[in-house]
């Protein structure tokens, strides 16, 4: 399936479903965030079903929250990297400068 359809999919999952889809997923497609999370965190926004019942989904839509925050216009996501010396991990240089400015409160 191609992203959009992909979305779509997941869009009209029953909650059980999509529970049980995130039980061992951080993001709905892959190992970092994609527009996909927004749009169905956007999408979930909308459902009249008790987030609390479902514990995978809560964690999930919890973390896209605070993204969403961090990165305000989800159509572009950060490409500048900023690599923590001697670890070989790499972090978005605008989630660094977002925990700076959280500190500095």
């Amino acid at each position: 399936l191609d992203q959009i359809n992909y979305m779509e999919v997941m869009k009209d999952m029953e909650p059980e479903d999509l529970n049980n889809y995130l039980k061992d997923k951080s993001y709905v497609s892959g190992y970092k965030y994609s527009h996909s999370d927004f749009v169905l965190h956007k999408s979930i926004s909308s459902k009249k079903f008790k987030i609390e019942q479902y514990n995978h989904i809560k964690r999930w839509y919890d973390h896209i929250t605070v993204l969403s925050k961090i990165f305000p216009n989800k159509d572009s996501q950060p490409t500048f990297k900023a690599v923590l010396s001697g670890q070989g991990m790499s972090l978005d240089l605008q989630v660094l400068n977002h925990l700076a400015s959280e500190k500095e409160l």
